[in-house]
């Protein structure tokens, strides 16, 4: 495994996903549809690991539409 792989994982597993997903939510709330880049910059971190697979499990679950949270970013 490649070291860049090896630390994008660690990275993923020390993400505490209850905690994440919580402030993933109330961010949604305060300021509804959003990508997973606005939401990083609302958390004010640079790591999609805190937010991209949080927004995948919300939406798989139910917690989240589609069309309230999840659209892409325009760069």
């Amino acid at each position: 495994m490649s070291v860049g792989k090896q630390v994008r994982r660690e990275n993923y597993e020390a993400v505490d996903e209850k905690t994440m997903e919580l402030k993933v939510l109330r961010i949604l709330e305060q300021r509804g549809r959003s990508c997973g880049e606005q939401v990083m910059r609302a958390m004010k971190t640079s790591n999609p690991n805190n937010v991209r697979p949080r927004l995948s499990t919300m939406k798989r679950s139910g917690k989240v539409a589609d069309n309230f949270s999840i659209f892409l970013c325009k760069k």
